[in-house]
């Protein structure tokens, strides 16, 4: 596969796979969005871990995998073939890769995570660096942590629903306890006044990190009212996964975070 084709994948996977972040990459010069397809691409191999197997033992095997292709340059893969150059031309922290696969260990073995606020950041942080990396963004850490927090919460609301449906066990133990379910019952959650306003706290919780976050690239600007549309349709749904207003796609989504 040629660099042209590598990209041409990343890009399709990027825009089919990862469209909220897809289009946040046509903030940037056009010059470096196939450094960021790459990277989103790679995203997307580790993150659907839970998708491609049930099987514990068949998740890590994927992310060693990973884990051993960024860190000694083995194996081939149309990700990696565009994934090196860019490490190479924008000397990109390995180690910003290997968090983001330690954190989709969990994911593989289907535990719920202690807290969403840390999932959320070891999900979404090492990311937004290496965008930040990339784009040349000015950024401050405690910005980028800010909004790897809001934007990683928000995307947990929005896709609760799916969660739910396949039984990936998303939600801490104690909330669990809270809203009256067994781990072990995770795929039969039901409409609950309490899974409302746990929603809608994660929602409120969101909202307090994006606040905090004073973004100064077009780029994060973009991500910062894209997350603001997202939570807003949260609301309107009444902060219910089960709601057909819950996931509907937001009209225009692209021109109104972009201009």
């Amino acid at each position: 596969m040629n660099s042209q084709e590598a990209i041409d994948y990343c890009q399709d996977i990027a825009e089919r796979f990862d469209r909220d972040r897809y289009i946040l990459t046509l903030a940037a010069e056009p010059k470096i969005r196939a450094a960021l397809w790459a990277v989103l691409a790679f995203n997307h191999e580790i993150a659907k871990v839970r998708d491609v197997s049930r099987e514990s033992v068949t998740g890590h095997i994927r992310l060693t995998w990973w884990r051993d292709a960024i860190a000694d340059g083995k194996y081939s893969h149309e990700v990696l073939s565009a994934l090196r150059p860019t490490l190479e031309h924008y000397n990109l922290d390995k180690s910003l890769f290997m968090d983001l696969i330690d954190a989709r260990m969990r994911d593989a073995d289907n535990t719920p995570p202690p807290t969403l606020d840390l999932y959320a950041a070891q999900t979404n942080g090492p990311l937004l660096k290496l965008f930040a990396k990339i784009l040349g963004a000015s950024e401050s850490s405690e910005t980028l942590h800010h909004l790897a927090i809001a934007y990683g919460l928000t995307g947990l609301m929005r896709s609760l629903n799916y969660f739910i449906r396949h039984d990936d066990r998303v939600l801490p133990a104690d909330v669990l306890q809270d809203i009256g379910v067994a781990p072990e019952q995770f795929s039969h959650i039901k409409p609950d006044k309490k899974l409302f306003s746990y929603v809608r706290n994660i929602a409120d919780t969101a909202q307090m990190h994006l606040d905090q976050a004073h973004v100064q690239t077009r780029f994060f600007k973009a991500l910062k009212r894209m997350t603001v549309l997202h939570l807003k349709q949260l609301k309107r749904a009444n902060y219910n996964p089960f709601d057909a207003r819950y996931t509907r796609p937001i009209p225009f989504l692209a021109l109104r975070v972009l201009l």
